[in-house]
């Protein structure tokens, strides 16, 4: 009965968010049309990548130019659908619609695990119509991809976890268990390759594992296991780009993303500080950007890190309008609709994240850890480059799950005091 439950709530929360996800794409892009430069280049370069993946080019652009411009979980993620089914945007676009509701999905089956339920109910269906997280499959973007790899690592992980806690010994005798493990870790590599600072989240892990009521041998055998895998998916795309470009790396946009974000122009524009600007009009004598492309984004490192040797007075201040950049309700666009509907979805969802990340913090340590770190990664990831809503709504599955734990137990809390002093008593009373 339970596990019939599980998947009637399942199919209800998948269903909800792929109407919802194809009839915005269909309404806004069109579900055959091709990626959007205008509405944001990035998806141009992950689509074409992935096409050339899927045509044995490798990670290459469309004049056979190898490179790692771009971190490729996205593409990596994409490319066996246009291998399987051909070089299709209708293909593509499903797909992206689809792996964003199964995240919907997995985020209902986080909350149900972490908190009951009630929570995982209101957690899907609160997902499954958050604009901030189903604009994005209306694009061949890396939010949705990341935000799949995410919720699977977490809810894979809290499976393990679990049954570290709850079996008294031979937790890696189970072939289920060491899958899990070793899924959970895949799944984080995967993530990791998407949004390469999100490879901080493996170190964290060990908070959760080593903490109170679990075995200090068998956790750390399950962190083990967690870090093979994950390097098992990280490590040969490092040694591709070692063979390629000459250095192991992700990706070699870091140096351009972050001079874009930490330059004399940004900080003294009062509409750009806080964010970030192409880094072409940067370049000029004095900061020259040359050679290769490991060799240009060094340079562009070396220049982003001098204005910071150079202005560390201001960085206070620009640090704080990063932070309010991705805090704020204000998104910007010229469609005074999607405005708006962004800005009231945030203005109603952030107390009650707030307000349930303090209510979770206080009763159930681990299940603050699991949504703290992907916050905290990316608060930290705010402060070294730029602050964006889209970097916010990247981690929304993880904040839902908290703003749907307060607005459970707030609805919960009313419903016992309505209870406990009903009307018709009152009536009676009085």
């Amino acid at each position: 009965m339970v596990r019939s439950l599980r998947r009637g709530q399942s199919w209800v929360v998948f269903l909800c968010a792929l109407i919802v996800r194809l009839a915005a794409t269909q309404l806004f892009q069109g579900l055959d049309a091709p990626p959007d430069a205008e509405a944001n280049p990035d998806q141009v370069e992950y689509e074409q990548f992935a096409h050339q993946l899927s045509i044995g080019n490798g990670y290459a652009r469309a004049n056979g130019e190898r490179t790692a411009a771009r971190p490729p979980g996205t593409s990596l993620t994409l490319a066996p659908v246009y291998w399987l089914l051909g070089h299709s945007y209708l293909f593509g676009r499903v797909f992206m619609c689809s792996l964003s509701a199964l995240t919907c999905v997995l985020a209902a089956a986080i909350a149900r695990s972490l908190f009951g339920r009630g929570v995982g109910w209101v957690a899907g269906i609160w997902l499954a119509l958050y604009p901030g997280h189903f604009y994005y499959a209306t694009h061949f973007l890396s939010e949705v991809v990341f935000g799949f790899w995410l919720c699977l690592s977490m809810w894979l992980f809290l499976r393990s976890f679990d049954r570290l806690r709850a079996k008294p010994a031979g937790i890696m005798n189970a072939s289920l268990d060491r899958l899990e493990i070793v899924g959970c870790g895949a799944a984080l590599g995967m993530a990791a390759l998407t949004r390469p600072q999100f490879v901080l989240i493996l170190p964290f892990m060990t908070l959760c594992l080593l903490g109170r009521g679990s075995d200090l041998r068998r956790g750390l055998c399950m962190l083990a296991i967690q870090w093979i895998a994950a390097g098992s998916v990280i490590l040969p795309w490092m040694i591709r780009n070692h063979s390629v470009l000459g250095r192991a790396t992700i990706t070699t946009i870091g140096g351009y993303t972050f001079w874009g974000a930490n330059n004399e122009t940004v900080l003294n524009d009062p509409r750009r500080i806080g964010s970030w600007i192409p880094v072409d009009s940067l370049i000029d004598d004095e900061h020259p950007v040359e050679g290769d492309e490991v060799e240009r984004e060094r340079a562009t490192y070396r220049h982003g890190m001098r204005f910071v040797r150079e202005h560390r007075a201001d960085m206070p201040l620009l640090m704080l309008m990063k932070l309010w950049r991705l805090l704020s309700p204000l998104r910007e666009t010229s469609n005074f609709v999607v405005f708006l509907v962004f800005a009231v979805a945030w203005v109603i969802t952030g107390p009650l994240v707030i307000a349930g990340l303090w209510m979770i913090a206080r009763s159930d340590r681990k299940a603050f850890l699991v949504l703290a770190v992907p916050l905290l990664v990316t608060l930290a990831t705010t402060l070294v480059y730029y602050g964006s809503i889209r970097f916010r709504d990247s981690v929304a599955p993880v904040f839902i799950l908290a703003a749907a734990y307060a607005s459970w137990h707030v609805a919960h809390n009313l419903a016992r005091r309505r209870d406990a002093h009903p009307l018709d008593s009152e009536l009676q009373d009085s």
